[in-house]
């Protein structure tokens, strides 16, 4: 972002660079879950344990719009961290079927998919805070 009188380029804030980094990671993991679920020779939508991509997203989309507009508010927070979480917890859940269930443990850094997949439960945690601080994020 330049200023037209320095021509300058002006940093954004932390909080504007966080919601972009989070944005790109969420990107990333979400696309992996194709050629990881290919990898365990699973459909996208297959039942791992883990939420699906489609029920994550509009969660994720109004996160990050919250989060973007509003960084002091603590419900667009918890949104981009379910669906950050949640994709996270997808693609361990791939990857830990292809590695454990098809080739018996030889594919590399198989045991951090094995840590990667039960964060679910964190996804779990915030759903339940966004709604306890619904709708006004938790200020008073």
């Amino acid at each position: 972002m330049s200023s037209p009188a320095t021509g300058r380029f002006r940093l954004a804030s932390p909080a504007a660079v966080l919601v972009l980094g989070c944005l790109v990671l969420t990107l990333a993991l979400v696309a992996a879950e194709w050629p990881l679920a290919s990898l365990a020779r699973l459909g996208v939508s297959a039942n791992t344990g883990s939420t699906p991509w489609w029920e994550l997203v509009p969660f994720g989309v109004v996160g990050f719009v919250m989060a973007w507009r509003k960084p002091g508010n603590a419900l667009g927070w918890c949104l981009v961290g379910g669906m950050l979480v949640g994709a996270l917890s997808a693609d361990g859940s791939f990857y830990a079927i292809a590695d454990f269930r098809l080739r018996h443990g030889t594919l590399p850094l198989g045991w951090v998919a094995m840590l990667a997949q039960p964060v679910w439960a964190i996804e779990i945690v915030l759903i339940g805070v966004a709604l306890l601080i619904f709708p006004d994020g938790g200020s008073s």
